[in-house]
Order: structure tokens, then sequence, then C-alpha cells
């Protein structure tokens, strides 16, 4: 098991989700946004 899960889209990471949040859907929801929204896990 792990407590994140990374997702990538066209080789890079997409984003960040935590294990609770990790559903099919929302992987496709980060995976399949547009590439100009920044991920709120990765921006800093």
């Amino acid at each position: 098991m792990a407590d994140r899960v990374l997702v990538m889209s066209e080789g890079r990471i997409a984003g960040e989700l935590p294990r609770e949040q990790a559903n099919e859907q929302a992987v496709l929801k980060v995976a399949l946004r547009p590439e100009s929204a920044p991920s709120p896990s990765l921006a800093a």
C-alpha cells in the first residue's frame, strides 16, 4: 500500500493525491486537467 499516489500525464507528474482520495475519478481529473492549471499539491 502507498500513502500517496503520483499521477502522471504526458511523461510528467500532473499531481499528487493522498491514498484516501485516490479513486478512478480523482486520478482521471488530475491526469486530464489542462496543462495551464498548476497542481495544488506540487505548487509551492
